[in-house]
């Protein structure tokens, strides 16, 4: 809630803010489902009436921010100006914006890079990687000479690539800036408490004392413990719901039971991984090898990958598929997928 509050400030305020935090510290939450929904519920006066888009970089960032142009209006060609422009054209997300706005001059188009480090680790393309960065920053009016726009850029970034930013001097520039770089640690227990706690109460569960006391002692005060936090309290969740009416209540034993922020998700991965048969087993190793870029002296990164990135070389594509589709199903959640490819 607090870090909601300082980014409504930092909007209004600048139009690049930068938003770094360790693996799993929460920045994409807190910019989508906190930031977005309070600019959608007009926390900012207008700000009901703004323009929301959201992207990652992936292999072709251009191409992304062009898909993400197109979805704001639901209509195909919209991105088309990024895709002709957006390589020679610093000013073409600048342009496209101004087009897709109203004559308010108080109206904004609001877009979030999120996983910025992406940029680093999968676009292999230097002149596509500088030329999206400057359409990032013409567009924010970062630039000499680029007349004054209306789009407020957003980048969420994993905070060790922030030296990688500072081999750009457009994003130099942005991090020196007061007002636009935010950077996201961990929780406090009583943050963690209440985040713990409120969903729960939400849906008329009780939660014993012990157990949100475990889990708080379980993370150690690690950003990255957060999704696992999660998970282990899903799983433990869904392991004692009970009929709607029902009281249901979810205490400490039970968690510890289920192997607790350590090895619940561990055990989950272990059982899917163990029902599969040896050939599948084989598929599963290389398409989580292909779902990684090695960190080279920092933490390892996910990567995304087009499906036929994950077929290895002389496989059956359908066999790979349904080993995907295993992986991504709604009860085991291990990858995650956009779409079908056919």
């Amino acid at each position: 809630e607090e870090l909601v509050e300082d980014l409504l400030g930092r909007v209004q305020e600048a139009r690049f803010v930068i938003l770094a935090g360790p693996s799993g510290s929460g920045k994409s939450s807190v910019a989508r489902a906190g930031l977005f929904h309070a600019l959608r519920q007009g926390r900012i006066e207008g700000s009901e009436k703004w323009l929301l888009a959201t992207m990652s970089p992936k292999e072709k960032p251009i191409e992304g921010l062009a898909g993400a142009m197109m979805r704001l209006t639901g209509t195909p060609a919209t991105g088309k100006h990024i895709r002709d422009e957006g390589l020679g054209n610093p000013l073409a997300l600048h342009e496209q914006a101004e087009a897709l706005l109203s004559d308010n001059p108080e109206q904004r188009l609001v877009l979030l890079v999120d996983q910025f480090e992406e940029l680093f680790t999968q676009t292999k393309d230097t002149e596509e990687r500088e030329a999206f960065i400057k359409l990032l920053t013409e567009a924010a009016g970062a630039e000499a000479g680029a007349s004054v726009g209306r789009t407020i850029v957003i980048l969420a970034l994993r905070s060790d690539f922030v030296s990688n930013c500072a081999l750009s001097p457009e994003l130099r520039a942005q991090i020196n800036r007061e007002k636009q770089f935010r950077l996201v640690g961990a929780m406090g227990p009583r943050d963690l408490a209440k985040a713990i706690t409120l969903p729960s109460m939400e849906v008329g569960t009780e939660i014993e004392p012990a157990l949100v006391k475990q889990i708080i002692d379980d993370m150690k005060g690690e950003p990255g413990a957060l999704p696992l936090m999660s998970f282990a309290l899903r799983d433990l969740f869904e392991a004692e719901k009970t009929k709607p009416g029902q009281p249901m209540d979810m205490l400490l034993q039970e968690y510890l039971d289920r192997g607790g922020i350590d090895e619940a998700l561990e055990r989950h991965a272990d059982a899917v991984f163990e029902s599969f048969t040896d050939e599948q087993k084989d598929l599963a190793r290389s398409i989580f090898s292909k779902l990684i870029t090695v960190g080279e002296g920092r933490l390892d990164t996910r990567r995304t990958a087009v499906f036929a990135d994950l077929v290895p070389a002389g496989e059956d594509a359908e066999a790979v598929a349904e080993v995907v589709n295993q992986l991504a199903a709604a009860n085991v959640r291990l990858v995650t997928t956009s779409g079908v490819e056919e």
